[in-house]
C-alpha cells in the first residue's frame, strides 16, 4: 500500500500527465499535507474572527477586567485575538489529522469536508457559548462551570433552555452556518488541483500566535481558550508563592483523630440544662435587606424582633456564595476547598462531623426539614454521615412545588407546616432542628394567593434570568425579593408563635442566618455564586436564647465556620476537634483580627480573606488581586492593592497558604486524612494587625445606646444571664 501522504484520489483522470479539471488533487501533491495546510490557515482566520468578536463582547459584559491604559488594553486585545487565531490553527490541524484516515478509503473520502465542518461547528459553538457566558456573568466557561452543569439535574437543563432560548438558537445557527461554510471551503480547496500545499508558513504563524501566552499573566481574563485551560490546572502550583509571612509557612495539621474520643466523653457527661436547638437557614438573604439592618420597607418584623431580643452579629461572612458550598460549610464548620475543581461530594474520604452528629451525641432528637432538594450538587451525600436523623426535603413532598430555576422547591409555608407537625410530636425530649427556606432564591416566585405588597414586581418578558438582567429591572427584582422575604418572615413568625404557645421559646437556642447574600447590580452583577464582594458574601446572624443571652449587638467579624463552634460553646462544651471554625466567644491569646476565609468554585474560582477592616479578593478566573478597606469603603469601590502593596501581598500569601494546606490535606496521599482532622485556619498576618480590634474582644452596642460603640470582653459565660436575671 502506498504511503497515506502520497495517495491519489481515485477519480483523477490523467490526460498527458495533467489532472482533469475539477478533480481531486493529484497523488504527488499529498492529500493529507494539502488538507493540513488548508486547515491551519482556515483555522487561523476563523479563530482570529472569533477572537475579534470576543473582544467586542468584553466591552458590554460585567467586570471588563483590570483598569489598563489605552496602549496596554489594545496590546492585550491583540494578544487575545492572536491566541484565538493560534488555537484555531491548532484545532484545525487536529481536525485534519482526525479526518486523514478517511482519505485512504474511496467510499469515505468524500465525507472529509463534512466531518471537518462538523468539528468546526462544535468548536465555534463552545467558543461562542463561553463568550456569551462571559457577557452575562463576567466569566468564561471553566472546568468548574462545566462540572456544575453536568452535576445539575434535568430541571436545570430545562430552565437553561427556557431562559436562554434565543441566545442558544443564535449560537446554534451561527455554529452550523460556519460549519457549512467550512465544509464548502474544504471541499472547494481539495477539488482545486492547481494549489500547492504549504505547511511551513502556516505552522510558523500558528506557533507565533501562541507567544502572547507567555508574555501576559492576565491574558486568561480576556481569552476564552486560556481561561478554560487554566481552570483545569491547580491554581496553587506557582513556586514563587512560597514566600509567606509569619506562621503561614508552618505545618497546618489539624487535631489528631483520637481527640474526638475525649470530646465524646465530655459530651456524654453533660446532663441537664440543654436547650432546644433551632437553626433556621434563609436562602440568598443579605443582611442589608432586613429591617433591623436598614431596610426602611421593614419586610421582616419577625426576624427584626428576634434580632432586637437576641445577640445580633453585624459583621458576618458566608464561607461561599453558592449554596452547595455555603450550607455544607455552615453545618460542618469545614472550609469548602478540596481541590482545583468544583467539589460535588462524590469522594468523601475525610473525617467530618456535622451539626446533627454533635447534637445526636448530646442526646437530642434531630431533624432537618428543608424546602430545597438536598440532592443538589451532591449535598445530601455530604450530609449522610450514618447518624440517625429525621430528614424531609423537596423529594419527599408530592407537590405542589415552586420553580426556582435550578430545582423544584417546596413552598415555604408547607415546609413550615411539616416542621410544626414534627415539633408537635416531640414530648419530653430535647430536639435539634435545622429548618431551611427557599422562596428568596431567584427568581423570587411565591405560591398563588400570597400577598405581594411591593410593586411593580412583574419583569419584562425574556429579560429576567439568573445570569443577568438589565439595570432597568433592578427595582422589580428588589420588589420581588422583598415580597418573598416577607413571606419567609411570616413563616418564622408562625414558628415563634408555636414555640411561645408551647412554652418552649425562652429555652430554645434559635440561630437565624442565610447561606449567602444576593446581588442587585452591585458591581454590575446580579443574583449570587459569581463573586465574593460583601453584597453577596455578608449575611445576617442572630442568636436568640432569652433564658441565657442578653440582647446586644456585636461588631466582631464572624465566619459561618464559627457558628457550630459557638453553639457548642454556649452549651458549655469545648470545640470538637473536627471543626475548623472557632467560637466567637473564644478567649484566645492571639491578638490579631479573626481571619475569615472564603472560596467559590462554581461559575468562576475566587478566594477571599477578611482581616477586618482589610479584605483581599483573589480572582483566579480574572487573574486579579483586589484589596479593600471595608471600614472606609464598605461598598468595595476603591481597590487599594497597589497603594497598600505590603498588606495586599501578605494577605494574598496567607490565603494562598491556606488553600495549599486544603489541597494537601485532600490530595491523593491520604496519610493526613487517616491520622488528622482538617487543617487549622491560619490567623491573619502580622502586617494587618495594627488596624483592627484584638481577637477575643467583642465590639458591641448595648441596648439603649445604639450610636455609641464600646469594647467589652465576651466569654461564653459572660454573655449568659444569671438565674436572677430570669
Amino acid at each position: 500500500m502506498r504511503p497515506l501522504v502520497g495517495i491519489a484520489m481515485s477519480n483523477v483522470t490523467e490526460q498527458r500527465g495533467e489532472p482533469a479539471a475539477g478533480s481531486w488533487l493529484h497523488e504527488d501533491r499529498g492529500l493529507v499535507t494539502a488538507l493540513l495546510s488548508f486547515a491551519l490557515r482556515a483555522g487561523a482566520v476563523g479563530g482570529g474572527l472569533l477572537g475579534a468578536v470576543n473582544q467586542l463582547a468584553l466591552q458590554v459584559g460585567p467586570e471588563p477586567g483590570p483598569g489598563l491604559g489605552t496602549a496596554a488594553a489594545l496590546l492585550r486585545a491583540l494578544s487575545a485575538v492572536l491566541v484565538s487565531a493560534g488555537v484555531g490553527s491548532v484545532l484545525g490541524a487536529c481536525s485534519a489529522l482526525l479526518c486523514a484516515p478517511l482519505l485512504s478509503n474511496e467510499r469515505l473520502r468524500h465525507l472529509v469536508p463534512y466531518l471537518s465542518g462538523a468539528l468546526a461547528s462544535i468548536w465555534v459553538g463552545i467558543y461562542l457559548t463561553s463568550v456569551g457566558l462571559r457577557a452575562l456573568s463576567g466569566t468564561y466557561l471553566s472546568f468548574s462551570a462545566i462540572e456544575f452543569g453536568l452535576n445539575g439535574n434535568a430541571h436545570l437543563l430545562d430552565a437553561a433552555l427556557e431562559s436562554f432560548q434565543l441566545p442558544l438558537i443564535g449560537v446554534a445557527v451561527t455554529s452550523v452556518g460556519l460549519g457549512v461554510l467550512s465544509s464548502w471551503a474544504t471541499r472547494r480547496y481539495l477539488r482545486g488541483g492547481d494549489r500547492r500545499p504549504r505547511l511551513r508558513a502556516p505552522a510558523f504563524v500558528a506557533g507565533l500566535s501562541l507567544v502572547p501566552v507567555y508574555l501576559s499573566e492576565d491574558l486568561p481574563s480576556a481569552s476564552p481558550e486560556l481561561s478554560l485551560a487554566s481552570s483545569f490546572m491547580s491554581p496553587l502550583a506557582r513556586s514563587d508563592d512560597d514566600t509567606t509571612p509569619d506562621t503561614v509557612g508552618k505545618p497546618l495539621l489539624g487535631a489528631a483523630l483520637e481527640a474526638a474520643d475525649t470530646w465524646t466523653k465530655r459530651a456524654q457527661s453533660v446532663k441537664a440544662g440543654k436547650p432546644n436547638i433551632l437553626l433556621t437557614v434563609l436562602e440568598s438573604v443579605p443582611e442589608r435587606r432586613l429591617g433591623y439592618a436598614g431596610n426602611t420597607r421593614k419586610p421582616t418584623p419577625n426576624i427584626d424582633r428576634l434580632a432586637l431580643e437576641g445577640v445580633r452579629f453585624r459583621r458576618v461572612w458566608a464561607t461561599a456564595t453558592h449554596s452547595n458550598y455555603a450550607q455544607m460549610a455552615l453545618l460542618s464548620s469545614l472550609f469548602p476547598r478540596r481541590g482545583a475543581g468544583l467539589d460535588v461530594y462524590k469522594h468523601i474520604d475525610y473525617p467530618r462531623v456535622l451539626l446533627h452528629d454533635l447534637t445526636a451525641q448530646l442526646g437530642y432528637e434531630t431533624a432537618a426539614i428543608s424546602s430545597q432538594d438536598e440532592r443538589w450538587q451532591g449535598m445530601l451525600r455530604f450530609q449522610d454521615t450514618g447518624t440517625p436523623i429525621y430528614r424531609w426535603h423537596a423529594v419527599n413532598h408530592p407537590g405542589p412545588h415552586l420553580d426556582i430555576g435550578s430545582e423544584l422547591a417546596v413552598p415555604d409555608h408547607l415546609t413550615t407546616d411539616h416542621a410544626l407537625s414534627w415539633l408537635g410530636h416531640r414530648t419530653g425530649r430535647r430536639w435539634a432542628l435545622t429548618l431551611t427556606f427557599q422562596a428568596t432564591h431567584f427568581p423570587y416566585r411565591l405560591p398563588a394567593g400570597q400577598a405581594q405588597p411591593f410593586e411593580p414586581n412583574v419583569p419584562a418578558k425574556g429579560t429576567f434570568n439568573y445570569l443577568r438582567y438589565p439595570q432597568s429591572e433592578t427595582a422589580v427584582a428588589k420588589n420581588r425579593f422583598d415580597n418573598a422575604l416577607a413571606y419567609v418572615d411570616a413563616q418564622i413568625g408562625r414558628v415563634r408563635a408555636f414555640l411561645d404557645a408551647t412554652g418552649q421559646l425562652a429555652d430554645t437556642l434559635w440561630i437565624v442566618t442565610s447561606d449567602h447574600g444576593e446581588m442587585f447590580h452591585e458591581h454590575d452583577s446580579v443574583t449570587h455564586g459569581k463573586t465574593l464582594y460583601d453584597a453577596e458574601a455578608r449575611v445576617p446572624l442572630i442568636i436568640h436564647w432569652p433564658k441565657a443571652l442578653e440582647a446586644r449587638e456585636v461588631l466582631d467579624p464572624v465566619s459561618h465556620l464559627d457558628v457550630v463552634p459557638t453553639l457548642l460553646d454556649l452549651l458549655e462544651l469545648p470545640p470538637h476537634p473536627a471543626l475548623q471554625g472557632a467560637s466567637v466567644f473564644d478567649k484566645s491569646e492571639e491578638r490579631r483580627p479573626r481571619s475569615i476565609y472564603m472560596n467559590i468554585q462554581g461559575l468562576r474560582t475566587v478566594e477571599a480573606l477578611v482581616c477586618y477592616p482589610w479584605k483581599v479578593i483573589v480572582d483566579r478566573s480574572a487573574q486579579r488581586v483586589r484589596l479593600f478597606d471595608l471600614e472606609a469603603d464598605p461598598d468595595e469601590t476603591r481597590d487599594l492593592a497597589k497603594e497598600h502593596l505590603r498588606v495586599a501581598e501578605s494577605m494574598r500569601a496567607a490565603l494562598h497558604a491556606q488553600m495549599r494546606a486544603q489541597h494537601a490535606y485532600h490530595g491523593k496521599d491520604d496519610s493526613m486524612r487517616r491520622a488528622f482532622f482538617a487543617p487549622r485556619m491560619l490567623p491573619c498576618p502580622a502586617e494587618v494587625s495594627g488596624k483592627a480590634p484584638a481577637r477575643g474582644v467583642a465590639q458591641s452596642r448595648a441596648e439603649g445606646s445604639p450610636d455609641q460603640a464600646h469594647e467589652k470582653p465576651v466569654t461564653a459565660v459572660g454573655t449568659r444571664r444569671t438565674p436572677d436575671d430570669g
